[in-house]
């Protein structure tokens, strides 16, 4: 795709709002797959007629570099209301992508072109799961009404928009479907010896922790094999984590729990391929990246009976959506009685380098 202009005089710059993404950095959270996995398939293309900056902060003083994208470490304090947008004037920035949701104010001062990334509204439904509701409602309406385009990662939060701001013209929301294939299959299976169930997610509240420790309690219990384990994958928020240990059925089940906080993008794909199957009970998900993972990789997920899991459904076969505790746990009951270890890589939609193409595509239009 031939990309912007050839000449020095219309050629577009755009500024990245890269947040605390460090390229050196294992990924610890879905803003930052998304935007490594953006930055990849950007350094990818053969021919990019664009300057890209990427700003981000760390505590780190080294500058990675990213050629041909320019990578600017800046401070944390005062980041998006200010550093960020001073930066984009005095480089030159026409338009803004923000991965992380925010939409500066002085990024429009400026008169900057603006895509914001919308990942969910679950702070409108079930804000008492969130640290900050009212603020994050705040800066979404912001955005939704301020930018010039929107980005979500689901027909679902698109829908859920529209529904809500129905003075949004049509067309500002862009339904762009995030990848799976940053992770690769090994020429060697990683073998663990243990069976296990899997969840990978950070331990939150609006990640439904106790719930799916009632399932895997409920399923241990009618099962022969009591050695079954679940291991959760993923950094805890301290007070919930606590709430968890404080459970009835953490306190039942804790010899069968491993939570593990930090794992590389490769050991967890041996998790992945070894598990019985992905668990997931979220309250809400505007897009789940563990669950396109495993479905990625072939795996078996079981999950609750969300709307988002519905329109993944038509893409993969392995994917199990129960509505009741009962048959949640009857389908993690016949994962064991099956269980196989597939390997093959279902093709899907979910491929970074579609993703970058059809933001690109974005890009254009906004930068006209």
């Amino acid at each position: 795709m031939f990309y912007m202009a050839a000449t020095k005089q219309n050629i577009t710059t755009i500024g990245i709002d890269g947040g605390d993404f460090y390229p050196k950095d294992e990924v610890k959270s879905g803003i930052q797959r998304l935007v490594k996995s953006f930055l990849n398939s950007l350094l990818a293309r053969k021919r990019l007629q664009s300057r890209w900056f990427y700003y981000f902060f760390n505590e780190k003083k080294e500058v990675t570099t990213l050629k041909p994208i320019i990578a600017k470490n800046i401070p944390k304090r005062f980041f998006s209301s200010l550093f960020l947008p001073l930066h984009m004037l005095l480089d030159r920035n026409r338009v803004y992508l923000g991965f992380s949701g925010i939409l500066p104010h002085l990024v429009r001062l400026f008169g900057r072109k603006s895509i914001v990334f919308i990942h969910d509204l679950g702070f409108y439904h079930n804000p008492q799961y969130y640290q900050d509701p009212s603020r994050m409602i705040w800066q979404t309406e912001y955005a939704l009404y301020g930018a010039n385009r929107i980005i979500v990662f689901s027909d679902y939060i698109k829908d859920q928009i529209y529904a809500r701001f129905p003075k949004i013209p049509e067309g500002k929301i862009v339904r762009i479907y995030p990848g799976a294939d940053h992770l690769i299959k090994p020429k060697k299976l990683p073998m663990i010896k243990e069976k296990f169930f899997l969840y990978v997610g950070v331990i939150k509240a609006a990640k439904n922790i106790e719930l799916l420790l009632q399932y895997f309690s409920e399923f241990l219990s009618q099962s022969t094999d009591r050695n079954v384990k679940l291991i959760l994958i993923g950094a805890r928020e301290d007070k919930y984590y606590q709430r968890i240990c404080l459970s009835s059925a953490y306190k039942k089940i804790h010899d069968n729990l491993i939570f593990t906080d930090k794992v590389s993008d490769q050991e967890l794909v041996g998790y992945y391929l070894n598990c019985l199957a992905l668990l997931n009970v979220s309250h809400e998900e505007g897009f789940c990246y563990p669950v396109i993972e495993a479905l990625h990789l072939g795996r078996q997920v079981i999950v609750n009976d969300i709307p988002l899991y519905r329109e993944f459904k038509p893409f993969f076969q392995s994917l199990h959506i129960e509505k009741e505790g009962i048959s949640f746990v009857n389908s993690m009951q016949c994962v064991v009685k099956q269980a196989v270890h597939p390997i093959k890589i279902i093709k899907s939609p979910f491929t970074w380098s579609k993703f970058a193409g059809e933001l690109l595509q974005v890009v254009d239009e906004v930068a006209l």
